[in-house]
C-alpha cells in the first residue's frame, strides 16, 4: 500500500492510475489525513478459447424425470390457484388480429411510411 496527497495524485493520476490497473493500492491524503483508498476492481479472469471449449465439451447432466416432475409440480398448482381460474379468458369472439398495416394506419395515420410522415389517411 502507498500513500500519496491529494496534489501528487492530481500531477500523477496517470501513474497512479497504471499502478492501480497492476494491482497496487492507494491512500490518498488531504492535509495529511488519508480521506480516500484507491485500488483495482476485482475482475473475474477471462477465459481462454481452448478453456471455453473445454467447458462445453462435456454439458451437465440433466435428469429429464426430476425435471419433468418439478414442471409438473409447479404448472399443476398455477392451474389450481383461485387467483388463476377466475381471471382467465378463454377466448373473445371479437377479437381479430390485425395486421402490421392496419397496425400503421390505426396508430399514426399513415400510409406506406414506417414514421408516420407523408400522406395522411382522412
Amino acid at each position: 500500500m502507498k500513500t500519496v496527497t491529494q496534489r501528487e495524485f492530481r500531477n500523477n493520476s496517470a501513474a497512479v492510475m497504471d499502478a492501480v490497473e497492476a494491482g497496487e493500492i492507494y491512500h490518498i491524503t488531504r492535509n495529511g489525513i488519508e480521506v480516500a483508498e484507491l485500488r483495482p476492481l476485482a475482475r473475474r479472469r477471462r477465459l481462454t478459447a481452448e478453456e471455453l471449449v473445454a467447458r462445453h465439451r462435456r454439458p451437465p447432466r440433466v435428469d429429464y424425470e426430476h425435471m419433468r416432475q418439478e414442471a409438473d409440480k409447479f404448472f399443476d398448482a398455477y392451474d389450481n390457484s383461485a387467483e388463476h381460474t377466475e381471471n382467465t379468458v378463454i377466448a373473445s369472439p371479437t377479437f381479430r388480429p390485425t395486421t402490421p398495416a392496419e397496425n400503421q394506419v390505426r396508430t399514426t395515420g399513415a400510409v406506406g411510411c414506417d414514421r408516420g410522415h407523408g400522406d395522411r389517411v382522412g
